[in-house]
C-alpha cells in the first residue's frame, strides 16, 4: 500500500537521476524490502548505457522468431506434397503431414499379413492374408488441439432432399476410436502433423488388431513391437509393423512374432455406381438400407462386387466395337511362384479375357510379373499379387478388397499356398488315372499338374472378379455326354462354369478317348462377367440392358446355385464335387475307375527306391476310399431331393419340384447295392495286408 502512495509522488519529481545520490537509492530500496546491493560503478551514466545496451539485445532478440514446430519436423516453411500425405521419421518417432483438404474424407483401412511364424504357417494363416479392413475418417478444424478417427459404419442411403435424411444422420452416427494430438500446424493451415507411433507399433488398436482378428486374443508387447517404415503413396499411406505378443497355454508360453500392413486408402471422390444384384447370377454383395420419406416399408438394396471398368473409347464401345478399358485390371505374380507353374497361373488368369470381351472389353485383365522395383515400393494397396505361400496347406484362395459404399473391388490377392499341388495330384490319379497313363506314377508330368493349376488359378481369379461357386453348372452337361470326345472338344471342359467344384473328368472310361479331362470357363461365366461388367451410360439404359441379358439367356447352361452341405443338400443338382445331370449314373462311372485303381495302388506308388514304407500306397488308398464316399452323397441327395429355381412372377416355372419319383428310387436301390452291400472290392483287398487307412465320411 505505502509504494502505491508513494509512487505518483516519485514520478512528479522533475530533479534528473544524476542528482540522486547513492546513498539515497540505498536508503530508498532498503525502506521497500528491495536487494540493497550497490552497482558496480556509482556512475549513472553507465547504468544507463548497460540498460539501453540491454534494451536493443531484448528487441533484437524478438525481431528472430523461433523456429516454428512446423519446421522443426518438416524442415520446411511452406507444404510440399507429392502423395496423398508426407511422412517424416524424426528422433524415433513418425509423423503424418495430413492435408485439410482429406478431413473426413474416407478412407479404407486395409491390414494384411506379411510375414508370419511357423506356428501361423502351420495354421494355415500365410502371407497375404487380409484380416481387417474397416473404414475411417480424419476430423479436425483451426480451434481442435487433436485429430479425432472416427470408424465410419455403412450408413443408410437416403434422398438428400428427403425429410428422412436428417433422421438418418441423427439415428446412425460412427463412433470416434482414436484421438491424435495436433503436433504443428503449417503456415497456411493447408495441413497437419500429428504423431502417429502409437497407432501402428500395436500399443492402440484401433486400426489393427491383429492378435484378435488371427484370434489369439492377446495384446502386443511394446517393448517387443515396432514400426519397420511408414510410406506414403498416390491414393494410400502404409505403416509396416513388427509386433510380438505372449501366448500362455497352461504352465507354458510362447512368443509370436508377426509383420504386418496397414494401408490407409483414400476412397473415391465419386463412389462407383452400384449395380443391383440378381438371384440368377452369383456375385459377392455389400448390402445397404434404403430410406425415403414415401416408401411403406425399409428395403435393403445390394450390390455385387465388381471392378470398376470403363472404357476408354465410349463412342467405340457403343458402337460394338471391343474397347480397352481405362483402368485394366493386373495381376502381379509373386517371384517366389515357381517357374515351370507361372505359364500355367499366368494362362489361367488370362483365360477370362474371352469372358470379358463379351463385356465389350478388350485385354480387360492383364499379367506383369511382381519386379524386385515394385517390391521396394512398399505395400502399395494399388498392387493385386498372386502370392505363393510356403505352406503345408493344400488350398488356394481368392479374396478382394472392396469399396463398401458401393461394391468396387479395388484390389485383389490371390492367395496360393503350395500344398495344393498335393491335392491335384492326388485328383489326377483318383479320378483320371483308369484313362490317363500318365498319371500312373509318382512323378507326373509338368504339363498336366500345370493344367490343373490353371484351372485353379482361373477358379481363384473368377472369386478375385466377384463371383460366387455356382454349383449346379456341372449338372448342365449329361452324364453320358462327358465320355464323347467331341462333346469334349467343343464345350471345352467338364462343366458350364469354372466356379463349380467340378474337378477331374471321372466319368470317362478307359477307350473312350477324351483328352479334355478339366474344366474351363463355361457359358454361364461367360454370361455372368458380361451381365456384370458390361458398360451402360445411365441407369435407365442398364436396366433395360441388363433384364434384355437375362432373357436371351436361359435353359440349363446358364442356372446358378450356390453350394449346399453334402449331409443336408436339399437340390441333388447343386452339389460339390459332382459331375453330369445323373447322380447314379456318374457314381457308377465313378466306382468303375475306382475298382480298377485299388489293385494298382502299390504299383503306382513304387518309386524304386530301397526302403520305401507303404506310406504312399496308404495315402492313395485313403483318397480311393474318398472319392467312393463322395458319391453316396451325391446320389442320396436324391432321396427326398426338391428342385430350387430361381423365379420370378410371370416367367411360368415353378420354384419348388420334387425330384422325380423314378429318380429317387434308382438312386435308393444305388446305394443299397453298392454302400449297404459290403464293398468287397474296396476292402476285402490284399492291400490291407500291408497297409491301413482311416478316413472321416
Amino acid at each position: 500500500m505505502l509504494l502505491i502512495s508513494i509512487f505518483p509522488y516519485l514520478v512528479s519529481m522533475r530533479k534528473s537521476l544524476k542528482e540522486i545520490s547513492t546513498g539515497l537509492l540505498i536508503a530508498f530500496f532498503i525502506g521497500f524490502g528491495l536487494p540493497a546491493t550497490a552497482p558496480a560503478s556509482t556512475d549513472t551514466s553507465a547504468i544507463m548505457a548497460r540498460k539501453k545496451k540491454k534494451n536493443r539485445k531484448e528487441e533484437k532478440k524478438e525481431e528472430t522468431p523461433s523456429v516454428s514446430e512446423y519446421k522443426k519436423i518438416t524442415g520446411r516453411d511452406s507444404v510440399v506434397l507429392q502423395t496423398v500425405a508426407n511422412v517424416f521419421h524424426k528422433e524415433d518417432s513418425w509423423y503424418l503431414e495430413i492435408p485439410v483438404a482429406y478431413m473426413n474424407r474416407e478412407f479404407l483401412v486395409v491390414n494384411r499379413l506379411q510375414q508370419v511364424p511357423k506356428e501361423l504357417n502351420e495354421a494355415g494363416v500365410n502371407k497375404g492374408i487380409n484380416y481387417e479392413n474397416q473404414v475411417v475418417t480424419f476430423e479436425w478444424t483451426a480451434q481442435d488441439k487433436a485429430i479425432n478417427i472416427r470408424q465410419q459404419h455403412l450408413t443408410p442411403e437416403v434422398p438428400s432432399s428427403d425429410q428422412m435424411a436428417l433422421s438418418v444422420k441423427d439415428n446412425y452416427i460412427s463412433p470416434l476410436i482414436a484421438s491424435l494430438k495436433v503436433e504443428a500446424v503449417s503456415s497456411d493451415s493447408s495441413t497437419v502433423i500429428v504423431k502417429v507411433d502409437e497407432l501402428f507399433n500395436g500399443k492402440k488398436t484401433s486400426i489393427n488388431d491383429v492378435f484378435n482378428n488371427i484370434n489369439l486374443g492377446t495384446s502386443a508387447n511394446s517393448e517387443l513391437s515396432r514400426i519397420r517404415s511408414i510410406k506414403a503413396f498416390e491414393n494410400n499411406i502404409t505403416a509396416t509393423s513388427e509386433l510380438t505378443t505372449t501366448v500362455h497355454e497352461g504352465m507354458s508360453k510362447i512368443n509370436i512374432t508377426v509383420v504386418v500392413s496397414s494401408s490407409l486408402c483414400l476412397l473415391p471422390r465419386d463412389p462407383m455406381t452400384g449395380r443391383i444384384e440378381s438371384p440368377r447370377i452369383g456375385y459377392f454383395t455389400t448390402n445397404r438400407l434404403q430410406y425415403s420419406d414415401r416408401q411403406q416399408q425399409v428395403k435393403e438394396q445390394k450390390y455385387i462386387t465388381r471392378w470398376r471398368l470403363e472404357p476408354l473409347n465410349e463412342e467405340a464401345y457403343m458402337n460394338g466395337q471391343l474397347t480397352e478399358p481405362v483402368k485394366p485390371i493386373t495381376f502381379y505374380i509373386d517371384p517366389t511362384t515357381p517357374e515351370h507353374l507361372r505359364p500355367y497361373i499366368k494362362k489361367g488368369i488370362l483365360d477370362w479375357n474371352r469372358a470379358f470381351e463379351k463385356a465389350g472389353f478388350k485385354d480387360a485383365v492383364r499379367v506383369a510379373d511382381y519386379t524386385d522395383s515394385l517390391a521396394r515400393e512398399g505395400d502399395d494397396v494399388k498392387y493385386s499379387v498372386f502370392t505363393y505361400a510356403a505352406s503345408t496347406k493344400a488350398n488356394a484362395l481368392g479374396p478382394s478388397v472392396i469399396d463398401p459404399r458401393t461394391g468396387e473391388i479395388l484390389e485383389a490377392d490371390i492367395i496360393w499356398w503350395h500344398n495344393v499341388v498335393s491335392l491335384l495330384r492326388e485328383w489326377l490319379v483318383v479320378q483320371t488315372g483308369p484313362a490317363n497313363p500318365s498319371v500312373r506314377g509318382m512323378n507326373i508330368p509338368d504339363s498336366l499338374i500345370g493344367d490343373a493349376a490353371r484351372f485353379v488359378a482361373c477358379h481363384e481369379v473368377g472369386h478375385s472378379l466377384g463371383l460366387r461357386h455356382n454349383m449346379i453348372a456341372s449338372w448342365a452337361y449329361p452324364t453320358d455326354s462327358l465320355r464323347s470326345e467331341a462333346f469334349a472338344k467343343r464345350t471345352g471342359g467338364t462343366s458350364a462354369s469354372i466356379m463349380d467344384y467340378a474337378r477331374f473328368n471321372y466319368v470317362a472310361q478307359p477307350g473312350d478317348g477324351t483328352q479334355y479331362m478339366s474344366p474351363h470357363i463355361g457359358p454361364y461365366d461367360l454370361l455372368a462377367i458380361e451381365w456384370g461388367y458390361r458398360w451402360y451410360p445411365d441407369k435407365a439404359t442398364e436396366k433395360e440392358g441388363l433384364c434384355n441379358l437375362l432373357q436371351k439367356h436361359t435353359g440349363r447352361l446358364y442356372k446358378y446355385s450356390e453350394a449346399q452341405p453334402a449331409r443336408s443338400a436339399v437340390d441333388p443338382r447343386a452339389l460339390s464335387e459332382d459331375l453330369g445331370d445323373d447322380a447314379v449314373k456318374s457314381a457308377g462311372y465313378g466306382i468303375a475307375n475306382l475298382k480298377r485303381i485299388v489293385p494298382e495302388i502299390v504299383q503306382w506308388t513304387t518309386n524304386g527306391e530301397k526302403d520305401q514304407t507303404y506310406e504312399e500306397a496308404a495315402k492313395l488308398y485313403a483318397a480311393v476310399i474318398f472319392q467312393w464316399n463322395l458319391y453316396a452323397y451325391h446320389v442320396m441327395a436324391n432321396i427326398g431331393g426338391i428342385y430350387l429355381e430361381n423365379t420370378s412372377i410371370g416367367d411360368g416355372e415353378k420354384t419348388f419340384t420334387f425330384v422325380e419319383k423314378e429318380k429317387q428310387r434308382r438312386a435308393l436301390q444305388f446305394l443299397l447295392n453298392e454302400y449297404i452291400a459290403y464293398p468287397k472290392w474296396l476292402f476285402d483287398t490284399s492291400l490291407s495286408d500291408y497297409t491301413y487307412t482311416c478316413w472321416l465320411n
